[in-house]
């Protein structure tokens, strides 16, 4: 697919043109800065101005958004004129602009999201359950960024103050304060406080603070690296080049797997789901069930269908999956991917030798319960300790000793 990107020269448009340029699934059409800019010209791709934008999305699949509200706005109508999808991870927009975002989004796919992070989306959801389950407990957010930063506080502080607001059934500008700098800053009962920090090249942190009587519970999230943001705005540009028109925030998937659950979600629960709930974008099948899992392409072909079953990987690639959210990945992701990625070239002759050469540790990693195997090999490997917390408890040793056999077979193992 073929994306542009507006802001490109920026911390967060370097980070994603470089990813860009190693997925060999997305060519860049374009990098665009705002008029005027001295980086205009220069670079690879050649930074193009955002005056130009109109020209650029007539040969763009996705465009992605790393800017300022002002100029994200145009760009998204611009991305509106053209009918062509987009990925918003600019901040500090007012509730007048999200309207109109909004809006815009009733005629094209828009991915408007304060972070693209895997983790910082795990977090919300974190953030949601603990603040329903001890809504009495004081609510603070702190976040650090690096100095450069314009928006205070960061969107995703914003985010995160709006999901413990509405978790605790309050509405965050009723209760919000940011900072605190008075002879009198006695914290009301309610009140969520919204605290930044700005300094040096902080990626980004962002602590929730729940406190209480005598302790405190604290969920944080450390940005090591912008790739994370960069790899998600681009695999929100390659979701969003295949959707209806409609607002959309880094979503959710459904995760089948009776055998945990006592309850086999069926093709047609699965279709109505994704019909009324537009959060959900996927399903994790781990069913065993080609036969399902072809049903439910067949019945929602726009569904992303993703293997829970590392010996079902490539058998869903052949009916249209996308992958697989992997146990065996825990132990050698780089295979993995490699498995996936030969598939997406066409070289199904070598994706089948990478399927059977992975066979036997495929097996091996459910010789006992999910996640002994695993956990077990990880301490062998030294990624880990092998403590493991009940009820889980050490392998049996016969199945250690197939376990260390197979990890030198492999040569994992020495």
């Amino acid at each position: 697919m073929k994306i542009t990107v507006c802001g490109s020269t920026g911390r967060m448009g370097r980070a994603i043109l470089a990813i860009a340029k190693s997925d060999e699934n997305v060519k860049i059409a374009g990098a665009l800065e705002y008029d005027g800019s001295r980086a205009i010209g220069t670079g690879d791709p050649v930074v193009s101005s955002v005056g130009d934008l109109e020209k650029f999305l007539s040969e763009t699949d996705a465009l992605i958004d790393f800017t300022n509200p002002e100029s994200a706005l145009r760009n998204l109508e611009a991305a509106g004129k053209y009918k062509v999808p987009i990925v918003i991870g600019t901040t500090g927009f007012n509730e007048e602009q999200k309207k109109k975002i909004a809006e815009i989004s009733k005629s094209i796919p828009v991915v408007f999201s304060p972070n693209m992070s895997v983790g910082v989306n795990i977090l919300f959801k974190l953030v949601d359950a603990v603040a329903k389950k001890i809504p009495d407990y004081d609510i603070e957010i702190v976040e650090l960024h690096h100095n450069k930063k314009k928006d205070s506080p960061s969107g995703t502080a914003a985010k995160l103050a709006e999901i413990a607001a509405a978790s605790v059934g309050k509405n965050i500008n009723d209760v919000s304060v940011y900072g605190r700098y008075s002879a009198d800053a006695v914290r009301r009962k309610d009140e969520i406080g919204l605290h930044s920090v700005r300094a040096g090249d902080i990626v980004g942190d962002h602590t929730v603070y729940f406190a209480g009587p005598g302790e405190r519970i604290e969920l944080t999230h450390r940005a090591h690296s912008r790739d994370t943001f960069a790899a998600g705005a681009i695999r929100a540009a390659k979701w969003a080049a295949r959707r209806k028109p409609g607002l959309y925030d880094m979503s959710d998937v459904l995760y089948n797997i009776a055998g945990r659950t006592s309850i086999n979600i069926e093709p047609a629960t699965v279709a109505k789901l994704f019909k009324n709930c537009k959060n959900i974008i996927g399903v994790k099948e781990a069913s065993g069930s080609l036969d399902q899992m072809s049903a439910i392409k067949s019945l929602v072909p726009d569904i992303e269908l993703i293997s829970g079953d590392d010996a079902l990987t490539l058998p869903l690639l052949s009916i249209g999956g996308i992958g697989v959210i992997s146990v065996l990945s825990n132990i050698i992701p780089t295979e993995i991917v490699s498995l996936v990625k030969t598939f997406e070239k066409g070289d199904l002759k070598e994706a089948v030798k990478i399927h059977y050469k992975l066979l036997p540790l495929v097996k091996l990693m459910f010789i006992e319960t999910n996640p002994i195997p695993v956990k077990t090999v990880a301490s062998l490997l030294g990624m880990c300790s092998a403590d493991l917390r009940l009820p889980m408890c050490a392998m049996e040793e016969p199945n250690r000793l197939k376990l260390e056999k197979a990890l030198k077979d492999f040569g994992l193992l020495k």
